[in-house]
């Protein structure tokens, strides 16, 4: 019901300002008409049209004050997202092993938690590593990889080409970009 109910809400809240809205611009055409009058306007009505149409124009700009809090905090927010992912995506500027295989220069990998210093550095990286873009395709069980990701399942691969396997006499494919899931026993 949360989400439910805030979305009630900003829709209520936007039915307000819409008609405030509305309301100001009709104060506003009436107290031109009525400044235009020949005879001399009364302050008292004036002064009565002005607060009006500020109290009518004041959910509007509580609408745009929030549009404008939340774009801000949302900007913050993604600059920091932005700089946590810089550290936790990287391209290898050399090759890197990772268990029984090498994963290549130029390859992308994704940590588990920022890093401050190299991956480079490590003699091997299992611990924080779950997944890596290949630049070149290598061979993972056999299978022409282009990426893969663990998981606490298994092993996903992504083929890096067509593969074709027989199985009780009955030739199958896998095509490129099918995952292949190998999982742990």
């Amino acid at each position: 019901m949360g989400t439910a109910g805030a979305g009630a809400g900003f829709i209520f809240f936007l039915f307000f300002a819409l008609l405030g809205g509305i309301i100001f611009l009709a104060l506003g055409i009436y107290r031109r008409h009525y400044l235009r009058q020949k005879t001399d306007p009364s302050s008292l009505r004036i002064l009565l049209l002005n607060s009006t149409m500020t109290i009518a124009i004041t959910p509007i700009l509580l609408l745009l004050t929030g549009i404008l809090v939340h774009s801000i905090g949302r900007f913050f927010i993604e600059k920091s997202q932005l700089e946590t992912d810089k550290q936790r995506y990287r391209s290898l500027s050399s090759a890197l092993p990772f268990g029984e295989i090498i994963i290549p220069k130029d390859s992308w990998i994704n940590s588990t938690g920022t890093v401050e210093y190299p991956f480079e550095n490590f003699k091997d990286i299992r611990q924080g590593l779950y997944k890596a873009r290949l630049s070149t395709p290598i061979e993972i069980a056999n299978f022409p990889t282009a990426a893969f990701e663990v998981t606490y399942r298994g092993v996903l691969l992504e083929l890096a080409q067509t593969y074709a396997y027989k199985l009780k006499a009955i030739e199958h494919t896998c095509k490129k970009g099918w995952l292949i899931d190998l999982r742990y026993r």
